[in-house]
């Protein structure tokens, strides 16, 4: 991290144990007591900085506690009277920051990617689901063992298998293709949404209103960017001999077979 960062990541830290001494304390009053002390991680030197940053930055006016003698040693403890608009604010803004450090900070495992012949198409490759956690790869001299790891699909905050991982499972449960007029069915997935309508439609030649009855609105497609990712991940874990990309794409154009289906064959576990 740069001095910058650290110091915007120390600041998260105090604000959001104020925070907490707020909800603990009472939520509803303005003046909390805070301490200072080694359980945070960061040394006592560098949060007492932090604390008095916050306070010249507006979100709270701070003043040592008068009774030094009641705190136990390496503990430092103060008052806080919160400005609460500006301490909200800067407890929102020190928040995003910290996320962007985090994600910053968790390293991404390189791809251990699935080398095939050079001119491999992807009709010749062949992905079935050993279990939830590992594939196997194969075709013309290939037969790999991969997991969601090593084939680029981990959560970096979780790290369990990402939203693109999961929606290959969904494929391979449904023969490599999902679609809206043919959605997967399993318990996970939510890959289309309907909602009822009753309103009201309204007769001229009668005058009077007419019920519709039942009806289908369908919500926006959120699998279009996964499967888009899905595709770039793909790419990057099954290459040829040479270094290069198997040349187009892993799927089937949308608008040609209207429906997100593999050109490589999916086998599902199940």
């Amino acid at each position: 991290m740069t001095h910058e960062e650290k110091s915007d990541y120390c600041k998260w830290l105090i604000i959001n144990e104020i925070k907490e001494e707020l909800v603990c304390q009472d939520e509803l009053l303005s003046r909390v007591t805070f301490e200072v002390k080694p359980s945070l991680g960061i040394s006592l030197h560098r949060q007492r900085q932090a604390l008095y940053k916050l306070g010249r930055e507006g979100a709270f006016f701070i003043k040592p506690d008068a009774c030094p003698g009641m705190v136990e040693e390496q503990v430092f403890r103060y008052w806080a009277t919160i400005n609460q608009p500006k301490f909200d604010e800067l407890y929102k803004s020190y928040k995003h920051k910290a996320a962007k450090i985090e994600k910053k900070r968790i390293p991404k495992l390189p791809i251990n990617p699935v080398i095939v012949p050079n001119g491999t198409k992807w009709d010749a490759i062949t992905i079935k689901f050993i279990d939830g956690h590992t594939i196997k790869i194969t075709g013309k001299n290939v037969n790999e063992t991969r997991n969601y790891k090593e084939m680029g699909f981990e959560d970096r905050k979780s790290l369990l298998p990402n939203i693109q991982w999961e929606m290959l499972g969904q494929l391979a449960e449904n023969n490599g293709e999902i679609s809206w007029e043919k959605p997967h069915l399993g318990k996970k997935t939510n890959l289309r949404k309907i909602a009822q309508d009753f309103s009201n439609d309204f007769d001229d030649a009668n005058n009077e209103a007419q019920n519709r009855g039942f009806g289908i609105i369908k919500v926006p497609d959120q699998n279009k960017a996964r499967k888009k990712q899905l595709s770039k991940t793909l790419k990057k874990a099954i290459i040829q001999m040479d270094g290069n990309q198997i040349e187009g794409d892993p799927f089937f154009s949308y608008k040609q077979v209207k429906a997100y289906k593999t050109r490589f064959t999916l086998i599902s576990d199940k």
